[in-house]
């Protein structure tokens, strides 16, 4: 009785490392399916921070102050060293994942 529950438990663990694994290869594959998408994720035509959803379409930046004042607070922080902060911040604001992220900041940074 003892040998089938150790059986059954080193299947559970087996079968649980599959499921990671297929989980990650998931995650790489759509990781992918964005970076062909037909419009890339960064700024938009006037000049301001532009999200993406998974699908990789540009979706509507945030509107007037809100997107300037997020724009200027990134420079202020690429000027000042704080690149990490600046990917911190542009997380939050927009929901975006950290390698979109970070995208958006080097974008801005390049901009400088």
């Amino acid at each position: 009785m003892d040998y089938v529950a150790i059986i059954a438990m080193g299947l559970g663990v087996l079968l649980l490392f599959r499921v990671i694994s297929l989980q990650s290869q998931i995650n790489e594959l759509r990781y992918e399916l964005r970076q062909s998408g037909n419009q890339p994720v960064g700024l938009s035509t006037r000049n301001t921070i532009a999200a993406s959803d998974n699908t990789g379409r540009t979706l509507n930046p945030l509107e007037g102050d809100q997107d300037a004042a997020l724009e200027a607070r990134i420079r202020e922080l690429l000027a000042s060293g704080s690149k990490i902060q600046a990917i911190k911040e542009v997380r939050e604001a927009r929901s975006l994942s950290l390698v979109e992220a970070k995208r958006l900041v080097e974008q801005l940074e390049r901009q400088s």
